[in-house]
């Protein structure tokens, strides 16, 4: 009863209904309270952020220590909404948990260059580096005058709704995708559909490469769709990849550590 209720909610525990994943229901050995245990944001973020789970954390960024910091590719209608700015916190606010500590440039003209971010979880000791890749649908210009993002997308074509090639080039090398909405309607909710099944079609990337939703409003007090509704809003219960809708706010940036802190972790997985 309480999942409307929930902040983070993700393929472990959805289903039609809402329910939980086939295989969590199949299991005659779980009783009702161990499934909901199994899939309570608060049991696994609790999980998250406990010390055996920064320990395996570090484990495994021991192991990728040489390798590229884990690439992320950022998009949707959040990024140029109401909720615009919260690109803006993640990269020049000296006081929240991110810091910018230089550029990537792109592998194609105008297109794969990004901001080299470490994290720091006010809860935890461990850093987390990764670049950030944020994709724009046209210049910023074209944003803010009054145009249809759907009809005049630079990267996806609305007649077939596929990404250009050198997208789709990039979609293959990116380690995890990141769909901001504005949650504050559900049009504006909607309106990411195209853009998210362009961007995650499997015949770019490998099904093994996590998407997280942040469902994003302005400040905690804007009304706005729980993230279980968000995920019924954008279908993701037929999604072939990992995935997470978590909330947060422009304002306190709240739960946005630990959604990045999934996507990073669930990364390294599909990486070994």
């Amino acid at each position: 009863r309480d999942m409307f209720k929930w902040k983070f909610i993700g393929h472990r525990c959805f289903k039609d209904e809402p329910s939980l994943e086939m295989e969590t229901l199949n299991s005659d050995e779980l009783s009702f309270k161990e499934i909901y245990l199994q899939c309570s944001p608060d049991v696994w973020s609790h999980r998250l952020r406990s010390p055996t789970s920064a320990y395996i954390s570090n484990i495994m960024g021991s192991f990728f220590t040489g390798s590229n910091p884990p690439r992320l590719a950022m998009f949707g209608p959040g990024l140029e909404s109401s909720t615009s700015s919260l690109v803006h916190r993640i990269l020049q606010d000296s006081g929240g948990p991110f810091k910018l500590c230089g550029f990537t440039p792109g592998e194609w003209p105008g297109l794969g260059s990004g901001a080299n971010i470490s994290m720091s979880d006010s809860n935890s000791s461990h850093t987390e580096n990764f670049i950030l890749i944020t994709l724009y649908s046209s210049t910023k210009s074209e944003r803010e005058s009054s145009r249809d993002r759907n009809e005049s997308h630079r990267f996806v074509n609305p007649n077939d709704n596929c990404v250009t090639n050198s997208m789709q080039l990039l979609c293959g090398k990116v380690d995890g995708f990141i769909c901001v909405v504005d949650a504050s309607t559900d049009s504006q909710i909607t309106d990411a559909i195209p853009e998210l099944n362009a961007m995650t079609d499997p015949r770019w990337s490998p099904t093994h490469t996590p998407l997280l939703v942040l469902s994003v409003v302005l400040t905690p007090g804007t009304p706005r769709s729980p993230c279980l509704s968000v995920a019924h809003l954008l279908r993701l219960d037929p999604t072939q990849r990992p995935w997470l809708v978590a909330d947060t706010n422009v304002c306190t940036l709240e739960g946005i550590c630990k959604a990045f802190q999934w996507i990073l972790n669930t990364s390294r997985i599909a990486r070994k």
